[in-house]
């Protein structure tokens, strides 16, 4: 049976854009299946941005949404999580920053290590740019 990851991109700037597809890249390499509702999921990735302040709110308002409803593991990726955040104490969030990437490895076991992995062009069906 597949495996779902659920993604939330609170994230719209084009290099977070680029981290999220080589994230996106490695779970479908490593048998994952991706969703929008984290029903049933085996993890929760909520993608963040902080360049703007709406950005920022929108990212911990999704993470929030999720923290309420949801009991599996949870991931708050991007520059949210490189930065001090009210969710740093947490147990139930893990933190993957920017240039963390590798942490993925450990959260997500299979044949593919995330640094062999590239993102040639950003999917719209996970990547909306700022309008």
């Amino acid at each position: 049976m597949k495996k779902n990851v659920c993604i939330l991109n609170g994230g719209r700037c084009e290099v977070g854009g680029h981290l999220l597809q080589r994230v996106v890249n490695f779970l479908r390499l490593n048998g994952y299946g991706i969703v929008s509702e984290p029903e049933g999921c085996a993890a929760v990735i909520v993608n963040s941005c902080i360049v703007m302040r709406s950005s920022k709110k929108a990212s911990q308002e999704a993470l929030d949404g999720v923290l309420e409803k949801y009991n599996g593991k949870v991931i708050l990726f991007g520059c949210l999580a490189g930065v001090r955040n009210k969710y740093e104490r947490r147990g139930d969030v893990a933190l993957i920053g920017p240039k963390e990437l590798s942490k993925f490895n450990e959260h997500f076991k299979g044949p593919v290590a995330i640094e062999t992995v590239a993102a040639n062009c950003l999917d719209s069906s996970v990547f909306i740019p700022y309008q």
